[in-house]
């Protein structure tokens, strides 16, 4: 639904507005002792100031600051040098009213009524690069300073993020403008405005735009995510396209049926305001399209903007770097607003050069995950409760690599293979141009044999392309089982699975280790091509693991997901070194190899240059799909991700009821009934919950229990009887489920009764006689734990069994109902 709100007299342009004003009266002069001026001419002031210029053009930080900089000259570039600009929330951070051609860049502005003010006479600002937060207003521009550019900074802020009033001519232009009460406001006494608004991540703010009496404004390309009001527009008509393509709106429900990109019709904000041409995908989108093959360039800059765009659920970090000294990136995603610790799973992609859907597969899902976060329910949950790991690409040179031999599988790491003293200087070459390595080999009608490689004699040794790039197959490169006796796991290194020479020698396997070792992963995936099965440890021998019914059973239900087959690892051929066997045997994580595509039918063969030879191709083809069926794959394999990251979250978290037991049977009405309650904690953290026990219905008691992880505990109640009704009563105990619980049929407990009855009626007879002071009689002195101690006798619930709960018999001897 779009969300838009018109304001004919709102509470909030009236208190910003006054604020703005304020401000307007305010000369440029020091308002404390910890303002640095960079004077007119140049000087700084104080000049024992942590700022230095060696020309007065560029003014850079050598130090955090604490204060604010005002500005008096012109033409100069403000270089924060990742320092810090600390305010006490009273004064403004960088400021002038009237420099002109100011950068302010590379800073972190904190704690400030306005981290950059920019007002009267000042203008042709750039504002870049700065880090922004924490401030009322983060970036201020008012009262007919104009062409400023505010460009790719990160701002998050209390009360605005960009404030622009009475302005214009400006530029905002890729900025990330969050978690404040209003992204970007814009405001006019006179009606003016003139700005364009372009390429912003508007996200999670209370209103994305706020606009009132500024038009002629222009919006296009940005992307409006998950505010609760997107844009609120009063007595102003502005654009929101540039005539061909407008911007991103999670609230837009239209259809896309031309496939173009654009929604097929209006993005309606009022009568006045309309986005003709709204984006179906946020922009810019560096994925494109799911009908091509991602470079390494490309997945990167897709993480990165996915970390830029959606920075409360997204973080992106690189794990290590590979033998090129390309960055191995992560995605994490969470939603970080829930700080409750959370189950964590691993999905890991593109071991093996030639297997490039296994890299897809994974980054189409964090894309399509966070795109659809706070839309999609399911997925919304996922994050809500778990923090998600995903390692699009492990094998980061390998995109490289194999670009110029479509047969490369293993890593870059250089290798003397033909023992010539030279590193990889023979690999295969692509003669005729078609873009594929091909192999030739010799048929007798009833046996292959391969004869060599489709290029030239590089190194000159008679030998034909025996000495490719790299490597390593770095699944057979883990330090578990890395040396065992198995059908692959070569110790040669001309062989495709050669294992390395010794259990991480390789930078892309170190990186898996030390990250997995920081984190308690509970489910991790790799994936991989070339068949289509799910594989389980162990892989270094036929053995079965010790929790063969668990890796069973999650096999069984991603096969029926996905329609391919399962077993060990080790049934199917024994490895040495693989990915999963190092993850369940040293840090006991259930872990898969699922490989997700096979095309039996890509081989292709022509004549070769003698008689029964052949040359033959097609081995990119057999591991991967037609880049017009790369989404049909992904498709058939995302409920994968869902499925394993819900089964962790059923199993973090998880409270169940065991037993419920009345220790009183016989009450007197007003006396306390005495309940044990046991429960158990299935789940994987610490939690506290209410407790909540009911006696026919009624409520009696509600209590909050602390109970730690993978534990059991029995809870002693005691519930006063004083409103009930004489008569038999049903106990039944309900726990309120906790947050991210989805199992809770176990949560209620319905068992045991207790009766409510005259006082001093021990044996329940509803009469309080001589049986009654036999019973208090016998078990005199008794205290709680000693074997004769009588919860029924103890009338008075006081531990012991004494003269106070005989004076209770004699006292109501003969009552009877």
């Amino acid at each position: 639904m779009v969300i838009l709100k018109i304001f004919s007299s709102a509470v909030i342009i009236l208190v910003l507005l006054l604020s703005s004003f304020q401000i307007l009266s305010l000369p440029i002069k020091a308002e404390s002792s910890e303002t640095i001026y960079i004077r007119a001419d140049g000087r700084i002031d104080p000049p024992d100031a942590p700022i230095v210029t060696y020309d007065n053009v560029t003014y850079t930080l050598i130090d955090n600051i604490v204060g604010s900089i005002a500005i008096e000259r012109d033409y100069i570039i403000l270089d924060g040098a990742g320092y810090t600009l600390r305010g006490e929330g009273d004064d403004r951070g960088v400021w002038s009213g009237s420099a002109v051609y100011v950068t302010i860049k590379n800073m972190h502005i904190t704690g400030f009524s306005k981290g950059i003010a920019v007002s009267n006479r000042a203008g042709f600002w750039v504002i870049t690069n700065n880090i922004i937060i924490n401030n009322d207003v983060g970036i201020s521009i008012y009262y007919l300073t104009h062409n400023n550019t505010i460009v790719g900074n990160y701002i998050a802020n209390r009360n605005s993020g960009i404030q622009i009033s009475d302005s214009a001519g400006n530029i905002v232009i890729n900025n990330t403008i969050t978690g404040s009460t209003v992204g970007i406001w814009l405001s006019s006494v006179f009606g003016t405005g003139s700005n364009i608004i372009t390429g912003n991540s508007i996200v999670d703010n209370e209103y994305g735009v706020f606009i009132y009496n500024s038009n002629d404004n222009i919006f296009y390309h940005n992307n409006f995510i998950l505010n609760t009001i997107q844009v609120s527009s009063s007595e102003a008509v502005n654009t929101w396209d540039d005539g061909n393509e407008g911007n991103y709106w999670t609230d837009y429900n239209g259809t896309d049926l031309d496939d173009n990109g654009i929604g097929d019709t209006p993005h309606i904000l009022n009568e006045n305001n309309l986005d003709h041409y709204p984006l179906m995908q946020p922009w810019p989108a560096p994925w494109k399209d799911w009908n091509h093959y991602h470079s390494y360039s490309e997945i990167v800059d897709t993480l990165l903007f996915l970390n830029r765009t959606y920075p409360n659920i997204v973080e992106v970090y690189s794990i290590g770097r590979s033998w090129q000294g390309r960055d191995i990136y992560c995605i994490r995603l969470t939603n970080e607003s829930n700080s409750h610790p959370k189950p964590e799973v691993l999905f890991v992609g593109y071991h093996h050069a030639r297997e490039l859907i296994s890299a897809e597969l994974p980054l189409y899902f964090a894309v399509y995950t966070v795109t659809n976060f706070g839309i999609n329910k399911t997925l919304t949950c996922l994050l809500n409760y778990s923090e998600i790991y995903i390692i699009p690409a492990l094998n980061v040179d390998g995109f490289e690599a194999v670009a110029q031999n479509d047969w490369q599988r293993k890593n870059v790491h250089p290798f003397d293979e033909d023992g010539d003293g030279l590193l990889d200087e023979d690999p295969p070459d692509d003669e005729d141009g078609d873009g594929y390595i091909e192999y030739l080999f010799y048929s007798d009608g009833v046996n292959y044999y391969f004869i060599r490689w489709e290029g030239i004699d590089d190194d000159g040794d008679g030998i034909y392309n025996e000495d490719w790039i790299g490597g390593v197959d770095l699944n057979r490169n883990y330090g578990y089982q890395w040396n065992a006796s198995a059908q692959s796991g070569s110790p040669n290194p001309q062989d495709e699975d050669y294992r390395g020479p010794s259990p991480f020698s390789e930078p892309e396997t170190r990186a898996i280790r030390d990250f997995v070792m920081q984190h308690n992963i509970k489910y991790a995936i790799s994936f991989h091509s070339g068949a289509e099965c799910i594989v389980y440890p162990w892989g270094y021998t036929d053995q079965p693991p010790p929790d063969e019914n668990t890796f069973i059973e999650i096999a069984q239900h991603i096969s029926e997901m996905t329609g391919v087959w399962y077993e060990q690892s080790g049934k199917w051929y024994t490895t040495s070194g693989v990915w999963d066997d190092w993850m369940y045997g040293n840090q006991s994580i259930f872990a898969f190899t699922c490989e997700i595509y096979q095309n039996d039918s890509a081989w292709h063969y022509e004549p070769g240059p003698e008689p029964n030879t052949w040359w033959g191709r097609g081995v990119l083809e057999y591991f991967n799909p037609n880049p017009s069926r790369i989404e049909t794959v992904i498709q058939r394999w995302l409920p994968v991700f869902v499925y394993i990251t819900d089964r962790a979250i059923r199993e973090a978290y998880d409270i169940a009821l065991l037993s419920v037991t009345p220790l009183k049977t016989i009450v007197g009405q007003g006396f306390l009934a005495e309940i044990n309650v046991t429960i158990l904690n299935e789940g994987s953290f610490e939690e506290t919950f209410n407790l909540i026990i009911y006696a026919n219905n009624t409520e009696m008691e509600v209590k909050s229990i602390t109970l730690r992880a993978n534990s059991t505990a029995t809870f002693f109640f005691t519930c006063n009887t004083t409103g009930l009704d004489r008569g038999e009563y049903i106990l039944q105990v309900y726990i309120q489920p906790i947050p991210g619980e989805v199992d809770v049929d176990d949560n209620f407990f319905t068992d045991g009764y207790f009766k409510v009855t005259v006082p001093g009626d021990v044996n329940g007879d509803e009469l309080v006689d001589v049986y009654d002071l036999i019973l208090v009689a016998s078990a005199f002195g008794e205290h709680r734990g000693t074997p004769q101690y009588s919860f029924e006798a103890d009338i008075n619930s006081d531990g012991v069994i004494d003269i106070y709960d005989l004076i209770l018999v004699a006292s109501h001897y003969g009552a009877s109902e």
